[in-house]
């Protein structure tokens, strides 16, 4: 009697799972996915069950389809649920029920994600959409390297498009740490295109500012590579410095750099034109005229019908005269009539 009792305490406990499986099918065919969530939940509660590689499978539908039905933006759960995709096709190599669909469940997993993290970046909602965009990128790279298709569609090893909007999602949600790899994967991979100018420009910024000179010449030389814009990659290395002082010695250093550059000459000669005419003079205007008057030579020399540096000399030349005759006003004033 012993015996029988206990072989039908065994049928029970080795059925019970398939039971529960059962029922999480009839709420998937049932289109009651939150009801199926709490039932595959309910089955991974018991560890026991953690290695059942339909479980798995089943939760990567459900966990999608609770997202796709009840909250769009919930990227937690579609990062569950192709980590559950994942699990399953460890446990089950041959991939049985994942063929019997030629992998579409990857594939709409992938749509989701995309699309939900395309919509809230065109809103601006930029934290949301990274997250979105991450889990995307990351289903769209296991799906490449595991070879897999559907109806003829596949993905690249590398797709830029979806790596920029990735680091730019991060970037514009304040997160510059998390951005920077992964436009470093586009520098690194020496992606040109118009769309991708601002990446080798924003690594060489980033890098300046963390006084990582070796990867920050590396990122301009790319980008002055790939993109031979000199005007552009000066004015980017000129950079934003708040005081008038450190632009001039920066001035000083790119002209070490680009001498015969006829608009570093002339940015710098109006930067200082407005230094040194300024309604107060400062200390140091003697110096900085005598470098002003320098550099508007140098670039009349080097095209004397430019008609930006012609006004600035006229304009520097006028101040010159006026301040002349200030001086004599003050002479006069000051000497006695005899002596005038």
């Amino acid at each position: 009697m012993r015996k029988l009792l206990l072989g039908i305490f065994l049928l029970f406990v080795f059925a019970a799972p398939a039971q529960n499986l059962q029922t999480v099918q009839r709420f998937i065919a049932a289109n009651d996915y939150l009801s199926a969530k709490q039932q595959i939940d309910s089955f991974f509660s018991d560890k026991k069950n953690s290695n059942d590689a339909p479980a798995w499978y089943y939760k990567g539908r459900i966990y999608t389809e609770v997202v796709r039905q009840h909250n769009k933006t919930d990227y937690q759960f579609l990062q569950e649920a192709f980590n559950a995709y994942k699990r399953y096709q460890e446990l089950d190599p041959k991939n049985k029920l994942m063929q019997l669909n030629d992998n579409v469940d990857l594939f709409q997993l992938y749509d989701l994600s995309y699309n939900t993290a395309a919509d809230l970046y065109n809103d601006r909602d930029y934290d949301i959409a990274y997250n979105l965009f991450k889990v995307a990128l990351d289903v769209e790279e296991y799906i490449s390297r595991k070879g897999f298709t559907f109806q003829g569609k596949t993905f690249p090893l590398l797709d830029t498009s979806l790596v920029n909007l990735t680091g730019s999602a991060a970037y514009l949600s304040k997160k510059e740490a998390v951005a920077i790899p992964y436009f470093e994967r586009l520098a690194n991979a020496k992606i040109a295109g118009d769309d991708y100018k601002g990446v080798y420009a924003l690594l060489y910024s980033h890098y300046s500012k963390k006084n990582d000179q070796v990867r920050a010449a590396k990122y301009l030389s790319s980008g002055k590579e790939l993109f031979p814009d000199n005007d552009y990659w000066i004015k980017l290395e000129l950079g934003n410095a708040v005081s008038e002082k450190d632009r001039f010695i920066r001035y000083e250093q790119l002209l070490q750099k680009y001498p015969n550059n006829f608009d570093l000459v002339m940015d710098y000669a109006v930067e200082l034109f407005n230094y040194v005419h300024a309604d107060a003079k400062p200390s140091d205007f003697d110096t900085r005229q005598t470098r002003l008057q320098s550099l508007l030579i140098k670039a009349l020399s080097s095209d004397p019908n430019s008609a930006m540096a012609k006004c600035v000399m006229s304009q520097h030349v006028y101040n010159q005269v006026y301040d002349i005759e200030e001086i004599l006003r003050e002479i006069k004033e000051d000497t006695p009539a005899d002596q005038t």
